[in-house]
Formats: structure tokens, C-alpha cells, sequence
């Protein structure tokens, strides 16, 4: 997803700042891109006839999947219409089924558009006249979809509400016409029998079945249920569907032709086994197994005709929905899940084994805003220059990399359940989730603090936690982060408030003996630093761990913030109202400075070229706003030199944050507006130097940002600028904005074709014997695609093969086809002209480079010179036998059994000594050794039929 925000105030070209001052906007737009694909959708993936691809809303468009891969590999997005993007979301699609090769997909904002998504072409647009919610097809109906709009009665009317109400509609593409079928509350799911006599749809706890007479009005009949519905699937071949509810039970709902209309209960029957809500249900597509998913990560498959149940464990995460791939070719069947936090997982249907998954970009999304911590972990990694997010269980940090587009691991940071709760009516767990990370500027320390709140060890009425504090180290050889050390409560029972790291001094320096040093900052009113110690394991090895190295704290205030200086010799701390500076190296106190009295330093960073200057962001009291107390955020900057603060700004009422510049330039401030009567969901951006309180450039974003990191692209990228940020919003997203990003970014690949997306299925022959060569390698591979004319010209007819309404117009084909079979005549015949004999010159030396042999390929001549000789071979005379050995006992039999109870070799029949046992033909050529030797004569050529007797060898 791409945007573009604009300059603050838009049309305004000034703006006054606290001190009157005006501020010139001459800034460039700033583009963001979101890392995240859209909010994860509960609709199922679609999959083609030929279960090479398949279908996935993600916003306004359609991404298009490989099957084999997971991958995105094409995306059909709709026409931007500017500020109507929540309004052109994707609510359902489908395969058209009178065209396999079209995708029907239905949009919030009344329109229904038919795509070919092999080549990536919108046919034709159905306009609706209202928000399509749900969209279902049937075979039975040619050429026509039923769909669900949301409608609002006028007030006043006699047959209207004044609520909103979902009216279902059979609408017709070739005439872009809509009939009215029925008009039902609100539905939450719709779907529809492979007869097209029942249309289902469930509000809240009922389902209203709707009876499609091919004449007349549609009949409905309400069906309650005890609990809410949460999933709805038709029986393929039967005319009954089922349903999960909230508890965990899976209903059997049995459709009679003979309902009527108004409130009835069908003959139903239930199933139970999940403990949470079922999310997600569907058959496979002999309709003998029904698969149900859910919070507890498990598949379960319920063969419909035996009652019995086989399970899946462990997929990964909630499953949202289910999807079945049909065997292609000589494979096997697979189930695809969709898992809450966007992971794609692949079940062998013959194994029951999870074959393969697809992970991306995963966060909390299931956390509520409000259960959010104030503070989320959120780092780069400079070795790797990977990000360091949240993940979707608050234990994990993911690790991704922007470079790749790919989510390299997911880091278990402190061991956890994924489910939740045990039940639904059940307080959830208590979980450790990680608040802050920390990574050293050369990138080979990694510190992370996790907190869990509650547990059986602890008062769940008091708000206490267990706070840990892990140190990682990066194993450039694996390439992963491994834990080094742990320590319990670091500040006792309070919480750290922060973390820093010391860059490594120089070698020369006095302070090369100190190494690479945390500090913590806590609630207990502690400042603490921590080194590494080197020591020997019971074989001698080195064994590295962290240690307590100083503590020290600075009258009763409680530190917040704490920051290094860019070489490492000066410790800045927030502590109260002031800022004290200290030496890494004593731990003895430099400086202080002080600031406003009922202030409170919350924020402290060095900015600048050399370190010279301290940002201070200072939280001061405004009044109260009823019973919460109002605080504005002032951003004061301090000269190192002289100590005294040079200039300050006032950013109102906001929740701000610091971030500076890796070259020091310049930093940026973002503030967010806090909650009003009339929420802004946006954040300012500030650009100050050090040489002026006035922000040289103000931008304004259109989501409130709750943590930001600078993060400059790859230098050698064109046009790659040091503006640019990664931030984690409100609204549980990471967006990457700044200068010159929507023209770097190309996150999705746009429209393909897909001809030759995916090489053609191999056979099982060709997966024992390897691929033939007589089959030419480009019909093996997939043909590249390539231009009519150049196609035509150099004998491809392979063009007319595909189907008729994939080929071009009839005007566009005549002229290259008639251009490639008839050769264009010249005007006047050529000139007689007087060929001299060519001059003979010296050959030049063969070069010893061998030259690039071309692909063998098996021709049509040497196809029959095999061919000839097979035949030889076939029809060649047969050998004449040589004569046997007369046995000593003189019967021809053997002189005893075969020991090993076989038959003896000498008396072994093959079917060749069969067929001579009954009649030989043999050419006796002239003249024969044996002939002579007994004195016959037989003419040349002569063939004599002589009669075997059984178990008598030829004397020929």
C-alpha cells in the first residue's frame, strides 16, 4: 500500500510556532508505504481449475498467488478513485463458471468487476448501485451472480426501516440488470446450494434459508440457534450446509423443499470438539471430509460418513479460514490455512503433516489499542540492516528484511503458549511480552526487556510485574541472535524505563579497556550499567556473560531517559526535571542541567555533527481536563559548551518523540495529537538544525504514529535520500515514509500475465525416467511469450492453439499470418549481374576458444535411422542352436534333483524353447558341417519343417 501526504495546511504557505516566528513549508511530499499487507481478510483463497494460482483480497485489490510458492505473483487492482479508498475494498471474489478464466470480484463501493487475470484485463464494470457485501455463483445460473447489498430504508415510508438492511439481488452480466429476491437483516455470511434452490444467510444467531423458485417469489424461513454463528459452508453435492458457533459447536442444517415461510427449526445435528469459536469450515470436494480450524491451531478433518475425526496440531497460530487445493496432476490433495497473523500453511491432505508455510509481516493485530504498552520494540540491525519488530504473539520479535520483501525468523524472546485462554468464558493467560530492544552501534550486542504482568507467583490485585532483561549475541556465521545472558528483575520490582549502549571506544583511547557498555534506567530510582566478563568454562573455552558493573541514582528523582554521546564519553539521564551528565568511566557526575521545576525530561537524545547538543523533550503540566491532568511537550535544546539552553519549542498537547539523524545534520520530532472530542488520527513531523528553533520543514502524516526509527536506504540506490523512516502506527502497522519512497518502492508486482507463470506439472513417468528428449524444451518449460509478428515469421503456429477467446482480433492476425506464408513480390526483376570469381586469401589461424554448442535435439532423421534399425533387428533369422551334449544315462534326463529345489539349468524352458518344442522352422544353408559328415544333400534355400518332440533337443 502506497500514499502520499502532504505539506502541512496544504494551501498555507506559512505557519506561526509558539514564539511568532514565521516557518516557511518548502518541503517535498513525503510518500509512505506500508510494510504490512492490508488487514487480514476472513474471505477464503480461490484457486483455479488447474490449482496452479489462486486468490486473495488484500484492500482494494486482488494479489494473485502462486500455489506451489505462496508467492505473490501478479495483482489486479482497480482504479484509484482519489479519497475513496476505504470505500473500493474487496469483499468477496469468485471464478466466473461459465468462464474458469474470468474472476468476479465484488467491491464496497457498488461495483462489480470482471477481470481475465491471465492477462491482467478489467472486461467490463457492474454497477450495483450500493455496497456489495457478499457475492455467491452457481453453476445452475448461467451468466448471473446473487449478491448482498446494504441498503437504508427512507423514513416515512410504509415498506421501509429506517435500519439498515441487507437486500439480496440476482444480477445478470451480459445485461448488467439486477432482480430482487428478499430483503434480510444484516447477514454476517451468505452462501448458496449446488442446486440453486437454497440461499442461506446468517444474522447474529439465525439462519434465514431463501427458497429460489425458477418461478414466483422467494420464500424465507428463519432458523434460530442458541449461540452466534460464526462460519457457513453448502454440502457440494447435497442440498444441507453447516455452520460453527461461538462455543465451538459445528451444526448440521438439513434444507426440506417442503418449508414454508416464517420461523422453523430444521432437522439439524451437532458435533463438538473445539473449546473456542470454529472460524472457519469447508468441504473438500467429494464432499466426504468437512475441515473445521480455529483459536486452538488445529485442523480438524471429520469424515462425514464414519463419524470420525483426524487432527492437524500445532499449524502455527488461530486459523481464520481454509481453502482446498485439488490434486493436480499425479499430486496429492492439500488444505491451505489461512492463520490470524497472515501466515499461509499448506497440510498434506494423505499425511496429515503441515508440507510447507508462507510467513509475512505479522503484528499484534488481535491486541486492542488500549492493551497496548506505551513503549514497542522496534530496532535495525546495522550489520544486516534488518528491522526488528513485534510480532503477532507479544513474546516474539520478527526479524524483516525491507531489502528482500521477506520475513527472515521470528525470535522467540521468552517461551509462551499461543493459545490464549483454556476456554472462551476464561480470563486469558498471562504472557510475557517484549517492550523494548536495543541494539548496539556495531551490531554485535542485542538487549531486550520482557515484561509479564500476573502469573500464580504474583497478586493479580496489584500491579506488580516480572521484568527480565536478556542479552543476545549475533552469530555472524549462523546469522541469528543466540541468548547469552539473563537477569531477573534488573531494578527489583520496578520496570526499566530504558536502554542504551555506549558505542565502542577507540583503541587509543582511555576508555578501551571499559568495552562495549549497556545502561538501564529503572523505576526504582537506579541508574545501572552493565559490562561483559570473560571467563573459562570447565574445558578451558571462553565464556562471555554480562554483569552489574555500577549503580548510581541522583537524589529521589526517577530516571526516564537515558542516551551515550556519539563517542561514548558522556552518559545523559533524564532524571525528574533535570539532565545529568556522567562519566561512563568513574561514574562521577559532570554536569546538571536543570530545568523547569514541575517539568518532567522524558525524552534525551544527542544530536548534532559532534555531540554538542542535547535534545530534551520535557512533559510540563497544563491544568486538568476533567479527571485526567493535561501536559504539554516542550522540546528544549542544551549546548554542551556553555550549558545553558539555546532555544525551545512548543509542540502542544501531544505524545512526541526525538529521533535523530545517524549523520547528525538535522533530527525530527513527531507529535500526535492525544484524544480530543474530535480525534486526529494524523502526526506532525518537525525538521530542526541545531542553529534555529524555527522547523526548517513541517509534514503532516495521515496515521498517529506510536514509535519511529530513522532509517536511511541503500546508498547506492538512485535517488535514495537520508529522509526516511520506519514507524509503528496506532493501528498495529509498520510504514516506511520519507522522501522519494513511493518512487523506490515497488512492494507488489503489478499486472502479469501468467502464461507461462509456472512451469506445466511433471508426469510420474517423467519423475522415474527424467524428461524425454524428443520433446522439444520449450513445450516442457512453458513457451515464453513472445510478439506476433516475430512469432509468425519464423514458422510458430503454436499461437492458434490456445483457446479461441484468448486469441487476438481477426484484423490483428490476417496481415502477419498472410505476410509469413506468401513472399512479397518485387516491382521490376532484378539485374543480370557479372559475379567476379572471389579472391583467395590466407585463412586465419583457428582460434582454440571451442564454440557454444547448441541444446541437442533429436531431428526426424535420426528418429528413423532408430527406427531402421529396430526393424533390422526385429526381422533378423534366428542363430542355429549348437548341438548338446549327450547325457551319460542316455534318457536326457537329469541325473538327480536340484538340491536347492529349482529347476536345473540344463532343463530350464523358456518361452523361446517352448515355441520349439512345437514347430522350428529353420534355413539350412548349403552346405551344413552335419550334412556333409552324414553324406544329405539338400538343396539351397530349402526350408524343412521338422517335428520336436518334448524334452528333445534338435540334433540340427
Amino acid at each position: 500500500m502506497v500514499g502520499v501526504d502532504e505539506v502541512d495546511a496544504g494551501d498555507k504557505a506559512k505557519q506561526k510556532n509558539a514564539k511568532g516566528k514565521a516557518v516557511q513549508k518548502d518541503g517535498k511530499r513525503w510518500d509512505w508505504v506500508s510494510l504490512l499487507d492490508a488487514k487480514t481478510s476472513d474471505h477464503p483463497a480461490i484457486f483455479t481449475k488447474d490449482a496452479r494460482f489462486f486468490f486473495l483480497p488484500s484492500g482494494t485489490s486482488v494479489h494473485i498467488h502462486s500455489a506451489s510458492t505462496g508467492e505473490v505473483v501478479s495483482t489486479l487492482a482497480a482504479p484509484h478513485s482519489p479519497g475513496k479508498a476505504s470505500k473500493q475494498r474487496v469483499t468477496s471474489l469468485v471464478l466466473n463458471p461459465s468462464n474458469p478464466f474470468q474472476l468476479l470480484v465484488a467491491h464496497l463501493d457498488g461495483n462489480l468487476r470482471v477481470w481475465d487475470f491471465l492477462d491482467g484485463v478489467l472486461l467490463r464494470t457492474v454497477e450495483v448501485g450500493h455496497g456489495i457485501t457478499h457475492m455467491c455463483v452457481n453453476e445452475n445460473l448461467k451468466d448471473q451472480v446473487v449478491v448482498a447489498v446494504t441498503e437504508v430504508g427512507k423514513k416515512g415510508s410504509s415498506d421501509a426501516h429506517a435500519k439498515p438492511q441487507s437486500v439480496l439481488y440476482r444480477v445478470t452480466l451480459s445485461t448488467q440488470t439486477k432482480t430482487y429476491i428478499s430483503k434480510l437483516p444484516i447477514i454476517s455470511y451468505l452462501a448458496i446450494s449446488h442446486s440453486a434452490q437454497h440461499l442461506v444467510g446468517t444474522s447474529g444467531s439465525t439462519c434465514h434459508v431463501v427458497t429460489l423458485p425458477a418461478e414466483g417469489d422467494a420464500s424465507v424461513l428463519r432458523c434460530p440457534s442458541k449461540d452466534k454463528i460464526t462460519c457457513l459452508v453448502f454440502h457440494p453435492e447435497e442440498e444441507w450446509f453447516a455452520t460453527g458457533d461461538e462455543i465451538g459447536t459445528i451444526k448440521f442444517w438439513y434444507c426440506s423443499s417442503s418449508a414454508g415461510q416464517g420461523t422453523a427449526q430444521l432437522h439439524t445435528a451437532s458435533h463438538l470438539w473445539h473449546a473456542h469459536p470454529v472460524r472457519s469450515l469447508t468441504f473438500t470436494p467429494n464432499g466426504a471430509y468437512l475441515l473445521s480450524g480455529g483459536e486452538e491451531a488445529v485442523v480438524v478433518a471429520w469424515q462425514l460418513h464414519s463419524g470420525l475425526r483426524e487432527f492437524v496440531p500445532r499449524v502455527g497460530g488461530p486459523i481464520r479460514w481454509m481453502s482446498v487445493r485439488p490434486a493436480e496432476g499425479n499430486g496429492e490433495e492439500e488444505w491451505l490455512a489461512g492463520l490470524a497473523d497472515r501466515t499461509l500453511v499448506w497440510v498434506n491432505a494423505g499425511s496429515l503433516k503441515v508440507s510447507r508455510s508462507v510467513a509475512r509481516v505479522k503484528l499484534d493485530i488481535s491486541a486492542p489499542s488500549s492493551a497496548l504498552p506505551t513503549s514497542l520494540p522496534l530496532a535495525v540491525h546495522p550489520i544486516t540492516s534488518n528491522l526488528l519488530l513485534p510480532s503477532s504473539h507479544p513474546s516474539f520479535l520478527q526479524i524483516y528484511s525491507h531489502p528482500n520483501r521477506s520475513l527472515i525468523t521470528e525470535l522467540e524472546v521468552h517461551p509462551s503458549n499461543r493459545v490464549s485462554k483454556p476456554n472462551p468464558d476464561a480470563s486469558p493467560l498471562p504472557t510475557a511480552r517484549v517492550e523494548r530492544v536495543a541494539i548496539s552501534p556495531q551490531g554485535n550486542w542485542m538487549a531486550t526487556i520482557d515484561v509479564r504482568r500476573g502469573g500464580e507467583e504474583l497478586d493479580l490485585d496489584v500491579d506488580r510485574a516480572v521484568t527480565r532483561l536478556k542479552v543476545w549475541r549475533w552469530n555472524g556465521q549462523r546469522k541469528e541472535w543466540e541468548l547469552n545472558t539473563r537477569v531477573e528483575r534488573p531494578h527489583g520490582t520496578g520496570e526499566v524505563t530504558s536502554l542504551a549502549w555506549m558505542p565502542e571506544p577507540p583503541l587509543g583511547s582511555g576508555k578501551a579497556e571499559l568495552g562495549c557498555l549497556l545502561a538501564t534506567t529503572g523505576k526504582d530510582g537506579n541508574v545501572k550499567t552493565w559490562r561483559a566478563r570473560v571467563g573459562r568454562g570447565e574445558e578451558g573455552e571462553e565464556e562471555v556473560a554480562w554483569i552489574n558493573r555500577s549503580s548510581f541514582s541522583y537524589r529521589a528523582h526517577v530516571p526516564q531517559a537515558c542516551a551515550f554521546s556519539p563517542d561514548g564519553s558522556l552518559l545523559a539521564v533524564g532524571q525528574g526535571p533535570c539532565v545529568t551528565l556522567w562519566d561512563p568511566k568513574t561514574n562521577v557526575m559532570q554536569r546538571v542541567l536543570a530545568g523547569v521545576a514541575t517539568a518532567v525530561a522524558e525524552q534525551v537524545a544527542f544530536v548534532g555533527r559532534d555531540g554538542r547538543w542535547v535534545a530534551v523533550l520535557e512533559s510540563r503540566p497544563e491544568g486538568a481536563s476533567g479527571k485526567r491532568k493535561v501536559r504539554r511537550n516542550v522540546l528544549v535544546l542544551w549546548d554542551l559548551l556553555s550549558c545553558t539552553a539555546s532555544w525551545e519549542y512548543d509542540l502542544g498537547i501531544c505524545s512526541a518523540q526525538v529521533v535523530p539523524q545517524p549523520s547528525g545534520a538535522f533530527f525530527a520530532v513527531f507529535a500526535s495529537t492525544d484524544s480530543t472530542p474530535t480525534p486526529d488520527r494524523s502526526t506532525r513531523a518537525f525538521l530542526f538544525n541545531t542553529a534555529s528553533s524555527r522547523p526548517f520543514r513541517i509534514q503532516k502524516l495521515s496515521f498517529k504514529l506510536q514509535n519511529t526509527i530513522s532509517y536511511p536506504l541503500a546508498p547506492s540506490t538512485p535517488g535514495a535520500s537520508e529522509l526516511s523512516f520506519v514507524g509503528i502506527t496506532k493501528d498495529m502497522d509498520v510504514v516506511l515514509f520519507g522522501d522519494s519512497v513511493g518512487e523506490l518502492e515497488k512492494r507488489s508486482p503489478g499486472v502479469q500475465k501468467l502464461g507461462a507463470a509456472a512451469p506445466a506439472a511433471r508426469t510420474l513417468f517423467q519423475e522415474v525416467f527424467g524428461i524425454s528428449a524428443l520433446v522439444d524444451p520449450d513445450q516442457e518449460h512453458g513457451r515464453p511469450v513472445v510478439a506476433l509478428d516475430s512469432a509468425l515469421q519464423k514458422g510458430d503456429d503454436s499461437l492458434f492453439d490456445g483457446p479461441a477467446y484468448m486469441l487476438p482480433a481477426m484484423s490483428t492476425l490476417f496481415q502477419p499470418f498472410m505476410d509469413s506464408i506468401l513472399k512479397r513480390r518485387s516491382a521490376e526483376p532484378a539485374a543480370e549481374t557479372i559475379q567476379q570469381a572471389p579472391v583467395e586469401e590466407a585463412a586465419p589461424a583457428p582460434t582454440k576458444k571451442r564454440p557454444d554448442l547448441p541444446p541437442r535435439v533429436v531431428d526426424q532423421k535420426e528418429f528413423e535411422t532408430f527406427v531402421e534399425l529396430f526393424i533390422e533387428l526385429s526381422h533378423a533369422p534366428a542363430r542355429p542352436q549348437p548341438p548338446s551334449t549327450p547325457i551319460a544315462n542316455g534318457n536326457g534326463k537329469p541325473r538327480g534333483k536340484a538340491t536347492n529345489g529349482s529347476t536345473p539349468r540344463s532343463t530350464r524352458r523358456t518361452p523361446a524353447k517352448v515355441l520349439e518344442d512345437v514347430v522350428m522352422e529353420v534355413d539350412l544353408p548349403t552346405p551344413t558341417p552335419r550334412a556333409e559328415e552324414s553324406g544329405e544333400e539338400t538343396a539351397p534355400g530349402l526350408k524343412s519343417v521338422v517335428p520336436r518332440k518334448r524334452g528333445r533337443k534338435s540334433s540340427l
